[in-house]
């Protein structure tokens, strides 16, 4: 009908499959991703198939991303690796394996082995990439309250770390993967998104100043965040 690109019903559902099949085998499609890419950019240009009037929002895992999880060797981490990678993301995932585990790690994502707080090291790896999610940390409470200053070095200047790094390189979206535990002794049944934080230990806190920390990257330099209070997973 005059238009480009390629439409229908199958077509389109068979090519993301097909990549979501190989993804899940290890093996990397570069040109079918591409052609996918590529075709979502036509449909849209030209107003066909528009991702908002499907109700998602454009731009967000609507289409192929280069997405970075740190923490992606981690239980949370991992499982959201290979969720994004089944979906066709091209995901980097940066862990000092501390906690987390290489066992864990999804063969069809990249992988780098360094601490967030060597922002030397991991500020070129932000570079061309659409979207984070900060899942790294350090999540022990006990530990937190044994050693204070090294778990307050790792919640707070890794998270610090990879914002600035997110900021730098105009990163659409910076998911930070927070905790219930900032909510601390709110008392407020059934607890909501917006009730009062009174952290009750070091890691609580260090959950709530990450999220303080979001705020205001994107109060002041306009980097769109969210933050997620996790409960038990």
């Amino acid at each position: 009908k005059g238009a480009r690109g390629y439409g229908g019903k199958c077509l389109p559902k068979d090519i993301k499959a097909l990549i979501q099949l190989a993804n899940s085998k290890g093996v990397d499609l570069k040109l079918h991703k591409a052609a996918e890419v590529i075709n979502n950019e036509l449909m849209r240009a030209q107003g066909i198939d528009d991702p908002e009037k499907k109700g998602m929002r454009p731009g967000f895992l609507s289409i192929m991303a280069k997405i970075i999880v740190t923490g992606g060797a981690g239980f949370i981490g991992s499982n959201l690796v290979d969720a994004l990678i089944v979906k066709g993301h091209d995901v980097l995932i940066i862990d000092n394996l501390s906690t987390g585990k290489k066992d864990n790690i999804n063969k069809s994502a990249n992988f780098v082995e360094e601490d967030l707080r060597n922002y030397d090291k991991i500020h070129p790896l932000f570079e061309r990439v659409d979207f984070v999610f900060h899942e790294a940390a350090l999540p022990r409470i006990p530990l937190s309250i044994e050693k204070p200053q090294e778990s307050n070095d790792i919640n707070i200047k890794g998270t610090l770390n990879a914002l600035v790094a997110a900021k730098f390189f105009g990163v659409k979206k910076f998911i930070y993967a927070s905790s219930s535990s900032a909510l601390g002794s709110n008392d407020e049944i059934p607890m909501k998104e917006d009730g009062q934080c009174y952290p009750l230990n070091p890691y609580a806190l260090q959950k709530y100043v990450g999220e303080l920390y979001c705020k205001i990257f994107s109060d002041i330099y306009g980097l769109p965040t969210v933050s997620l209070r996790y409960f038990n997973v």
